[in-house]
């Protein structure tokens, strides 16, 4: 029979936490990925999620969870000898939204995070935009979009499985600071 790893519990947990959100209808799960990295015997699991909109003009902020493992950490656990400073997972979360003006936006989401989270995660925010060759001229209007990464700089473990309820609280509160100041 199939022994899950750490990653394996926390995954579960997580994903149930969300889901349990969106059957509450407190939010709409956009996407979702769990994978294997088959070269690099990776795994990750990421899952996106907003608010429900009334509105599909509304510039929506979206959420996205990222958890991922390595194949030392993996091997650790399943040794039960530490190949690896702290056996862990990582968890990555990012915002990602739509903007036409970078510098207000940028500015106005990261003072959004400031009020929600503190100064406890590593916020950096990264803004890239698309160039179609069929349409170079059409400058002026650039949609630009904003991902914004939270970073906690650490490995969690089955310890932290409690911590996640908060950590999903925070994303939906998140989204409701952003949707109210907007």
């Amino acid at each position: 029979m199939f022994h899950p790893v750490m990653y394996d519990n926390i995954k579960v947990v997580l994903e149930g936490t969300v889901y349990d959100h969106d059957l509450d209808g407190d939010i709409v799960v956009l996407d979702r990925l769990d994978a294997v990295d088959l070269a690099r015997y990776n795994r990750f699991f990421h899952i996106r999620f907003t608010l429900p909109s009334r509105n599909s003009e509304e510039r929506m902020l979206e959420a996205e969870i990222r958890l991922t493992t390595e194949l030392a950490d993996i091997a650790s656990e399943q040794l039960g000898t530490s190949l690896v400073g702290e056996m862990g997972c990582y968890l990555q979360l990012f915002f990602h939204l739509p903007t036409y003006d970078v510098s207000l936006d940028t500015a106005e989401l990261f003072q959004c995070l400031q009020t929600v989270w503190g100064d406890r995660p590593h916020i950096k925010q990264k803004v890239s935009y698309v160039l179609d060759e069929h349409h170079i001229e059409q400058e002026k209007d650039r949609r630009y979009q904003l991902e914004t990464q939270l970073d906690f700089q650490r490995k969690i473990s089955e310890e932290n499985i409690m911590d996640l309820d908060s950590v999903v609280e925070h994303c939906i509160r998140t989204l409701q600071t952003w949707h109210r100041a907007m």
